[in-house]
């Protein structure tokens, strides 16, 4: 299958009709996961190349941005589906979107842009790279804290901080309140509201 892709909800609808096509399986175990060891959803780029050329030439270009439209297709597909699995019938045991799962690429092309057999460096910085090598240690998995969301003490609002990529993943500590519709509050104090995200470094 291959159409024109012209902008983000041409893109978000290509990603769906691919999931729903080539990863069904996938999107249904992740559905039906009720341990939660299943928060990503793995694609095959030889797949997505096969399936919409553009697509993946866009994804390959801009993976920031396009993986995050992907992750949006990956909870609309859970969605449809949880709405066609529970119609008329009970559900068959535990059924749930994965809100915060994350799509992943597997098998990029053999392309030198692509291919890394050293550390890769600052210049590869939000870029897909094939890494290949030898596993010769392997220890705990480490989880990176992606966002952190703060309250403020006097207008009780919350909001959310991203991390900065660029300083190692520190997330600062705010210095004035950016609650949505907060404009007029001047509050300086800010505690953390316990609700965090974090994902794997590896």
């Amino acid at each position: 299958m291959s159409s024109q892709i012209t902008n983000d909800v041409a893109a978000l609808g290509a990603m769906q009709m691919f999931l729903e096509e080539y990863c069904a399986s996938g999107v249904e175990a992740l559905l039906f996961d009720s341990s939660g060891e299943i928060q990503s959803l793995a694609i095959d780029m030889h797949e997505l190349i096969e399936f919409n050329h553009e697509l993946a030439m866009i994804v390959l270009e801009s993976p920031t941005k396009y993986l995050a439209l992907f992750n949006k297709a990956c909870i609309a597909v859970q969605r449809a589906l949880k709405r066609t699995t529970t119609e008329g019938v009970a559900t068959p045991g535990y059924c749930a979107v994965k809100e915060e799962a994350q799509v992943r690429v597997n098998h990029l092309p053999n392309h030198p842009s692509l291919l890394r057999t050293r550390i890769p460096g600052s210049e590869d910085t939000g870029r897909l790279l094939s890494i290949s090598g030898t596993v010769i240690r392997t220890g705990l998995v480490k989880m990176m804290e992606t966002h952190r969301v703060y309250s403020c003490t006097k207008c009780r609002g919350t909001f959310c901080v991203d991390a900065e990529i660029e300083q190692y993943n520190y997330i600062p500590k705010p210095t004035r309140c950016l609650a949505p519709g907060a404009d007029y509050c001047n509050g300086t104090t800010f505690v953390a509201a316990g609700a965090e995200a974090a994902e794997e470094m590896q």
